[in-house]
């Protein structure tokens, strides 16, 4: 396969070890892509070249740097975040800077680095993982709030891009049976179920999910949808229910 073409069939993956990140990887492959796959530790396990990275530190420009020149990915999946839980009295700095830097600020830096990348290929799509929260949620101030800023990131980052063919555009999860979703809310228990009857389509979604959104957005075909945030919440976000 020439360099070009291998360039533009690479998609980059962050917290593709587990959840989301995992299944849109592994979509990404059923999808005949080639995944480069990072966490905050390698692995030797997955079906794709695994780079430990930490997102939290800002020694990992470097080793991102490294990545994309090797691999020279057009394609992102931008993944990776944390969650914060606390209402505004709960929260601080600390807690601001953390979560804004792995959350918001690595996908900035991320997408910094491969500029040259997707200026060389005329071609790229990335796609950012929001979420609901950005709509508001209590107890999620900080995270609420980073959210939003990955919807605005991607917006701009579209217009920007533009110019050089790359797509930008968010996928704001709802309720996913993530493991950390199903330790804290197992199947049948009152939390569980009063999610589920809160949600139209009644159930909680699934890490396959997103990985099919994100699927459509990463796909060649996709060219001309850019800039918009895509709501995967089994219908959450369209208003009250009246069940």
């Amino acid at each position: 396969m020439k360099a070009s073409l291998m360039a533009q069939k690479t998609v980059l993956v962050t917290g593709a070890s587990r959840g989301i990140g995992k299944a849109t990887a592994l979509r990404c492959l059923e999808d005949g892509l080639e995944v480069i796959g990072l966490s905050t530790t390698a692995r030797d396990d997955l079906p794709w070249p695994h780079y430990g990275v930490d997102l939290g530190n800002s020694s990992s420009k470097a080793q991102l740097q490294d990545i994309i020149t090797k691999h020279r990915p057009c394609r992102f999946v931008g993944n990776a975040g944390i969650l914060i839980s606390g209402r505004l009295e709960d929260v601080g700095s600390a807690d601001f800077d953390r979560l804004m830097r792995i959350n918001l600020f690595s996908l900035m830096e991320t997408a910094n680095l491969f500029l040259p990348v997707w200026k060389d290929e005329k071609f790229g799509r990335v796609v950012l993982i929001g979420s609901r929260a950005a709509l508001g949620k209590e107890n999620r101030v900080l995270y609420g709030a980073s959210k939003a800023g990955v919807i605005g990131l991607g917006r701009t980052l579209a217009l920007e891009l533009a110019p050089h063919q790359v797509t930008v555009n968010v996928i704001a999860p709802g309720p996913i049976a993530t493991d950390l979703f199903e330790h804290g809310q197992p199947v049948g228990s009152p939390a569980r179920i009063k999610i589920e009857t809160s949600i139209p389509l009644g159930r909680v979604g699934q890490p396959d999910d997103i990985a099919n959104a994100a699927s459509f957005l990463l796909d060649d075909k996709s060219g001309y949808v850019t800039g918009q945030c895509l709501n995967v919440c089994g219908g959450l976000s369209t208003g009250f229910s009246t069940q």
